[in-house]
């Protein structure tokens, strides 16, 4: 099952179970239990690093070993990204589509076996597979992205080659599994070359060394937006004039991923889209896919690539999305979000300015006893709302360092300053 609790093998019968392709769950064992051949030559090596075919003795399980290589002179560098790399695809704390550790320790030397891979790249498979498997995979790897990021960890390196595929029993598709989780933003910014990051893949932040400040979560929203790119339409994004073709130009690709798409490979970091609401609209289009239903893949859901200047939108580590849980003492996220689901009375007014962390004042000759905070049409004050001074919202914005309030019924929304920031309390009747 998926990080958003859906079960696609129930309602797709080409989608494996997670059981089929699930990493064997075996009791710690040391490097001295691995057996490999020495002269065998490994299956990668690279930079002081190798991956070897190994079998864990008294279990017979087949594993992908990565050290620090036995036949070249290892670093300094390659013996700690070993030894990080185990450490940070351990906290993912094992995701269906994340490969699994199982066992790693920096004696004698830093190493660590991980279930073995052995379905191929999707570099190698992408011509391979149908659009509704291509769908499914790409929601698969979304998917498992954004569960890493509920964990605090990025990967900042997604590339084809960092997917591969795990054996599924016959009569469904083989599983993508997202690998090489030793990436870090402060890596990226320190070696602009080939060894840290893909270039073609890399966000635009990350191939600049003057947006060294914006390589973040986001540049995996990217590089991910790219690698789905490529994958439906067999090409990368990038046009001579920076634009990429919409997707559903591409045969059989569902109109309902151009918009997600967009989103994902903004430019600027801060008018990328979220990755939940990205990685649900391409469950959505794999649906419609799978189900033959070209007029709900055309409508399937679409995330919000509204700006993010001046709002932190980043995953929590506790695996909940920014935009899906308040903010600590100001506006809640969530009710923005259902602001259009307000009832019929309030839905021809205009959705309130989003505002600072602050508490917002009433309008003059408000009487009501609690000032409510603004952050969609139904938390504005009912009495500032029906006091007859118009239906336009109330605005707090910080401007040197003096509360000014916008709109209030003002013609043009003309701004004016206003020194009482809390409304008195109701007038009571003496007895």
């Amino acid at each position: 099952m998926s990080s958003d609790e859906v079960d696609l093998s129930e309602r797709v019968p080409a989608v494996p179970a997670v059981d089929a392709f699930a990493a064997p769950d075996l009791p710690p064992f040391g490097e001295d239990q691995l057996a490999y051949d020495r002269n065998e030559p490994p299956l990668s090596q690279r930079d002081g690093i190798e991956i070897r075919r190994a079998t864990v003795r008294g279990h017979g399980i087949t594993t992908a070993l990565k050290q620090v290589s036995q036949q070249q002179t290892a670093g300094a560098q390659a013996r700690e990204r070993v030894a990080a790399e185990a450490e940070r695809t351990l906290v993912i704390d094992r995701h269906p589509h994340v490969v699994t550790v199982l066992d790693w320790s920096r004696q004698p030397w830093p190493w660590y076996a991980m279930e073995f891979l052995d379905a191929g790249s999707l570099a190698e498979r992408r011509d391979e597979l149908d659009v509704t498997h291509r769908l499914w995979t790409a929601y698969a790897l979304a998917d498992a992205v954004a569960h890493a990021h509920g964990r605090g960890v990025g990967h900042y390196d997604i590339t084809p080659e960092n997917v591969r595929f795990a054996s599924t029993p016959e009569g469904t598709w083989d599983a993508p599994k997202l690998i090489d989780w030793a990436g870090t933003p402060e890596g990226g910014v320190r070696r602009h070359d080939a060894r840290t990051i893909t270039p073609k893949y890399a966000s635009p932040e990350m191939r600049s060394p003057a947006d060294r400040d914006g390589i973040g979560v986001d540049s995996d929203v990217y590089q991910l937006g790219v690698v789905v790119y490529e994958l439906l339409t067999g090409h990368l994004p990038e046009r001579g004039d920076g634009r990429p073709a919409r997707p559903s130009r591409s045969p059989g690709v569902p109109a309902a991923v151009d918009e997600p798409l967009r989103g994902a490979l903004a430019r600027d970091p801060r008018n990328r889209t979220y990755l939940r609401p990205f990685r649900d609209a391409l469950r959505d289009a794999f649906l419609a896919a799978a189900d033959g239903d070209d007029e709900a893949g055309r409508s399937a859901a679409r995330p919000s690539t509204r700006g993010r200047r001046g709002v932190d939108r980043a995953e929590s580590p506790t695996g909940v999305d920014a935009a899906d849980r308040p903010r600590e003492g100001g506006t809640d996220a969530a009710a923005r979000a259902g602001a259009a689901s307000i009832g019929s009375e309030r839905d021809t007014r205009e959705p309130v300015t989003e505002t600072t962390d602050l508490d917002p004042p009433h309008r003059p000759g408000c009487v009501a006893d609690v000032p409510r905070r603004v952050g969609s049409d139904r938390n504005v004050c009912e009495d500032c709302r029906t006091d007859g001074r118009g239906a336009d919202a109330v605005a707090v914005r910080v401007r040197r360092g003096r509360r000014v309030v916008a709109g209030g019924g003002r013609r043009n929304g003309v701004r004016r300053r206003q020194r009482r920031l809390v409304a008195r309390p109701a007038r009571r009747h003496r007895g």
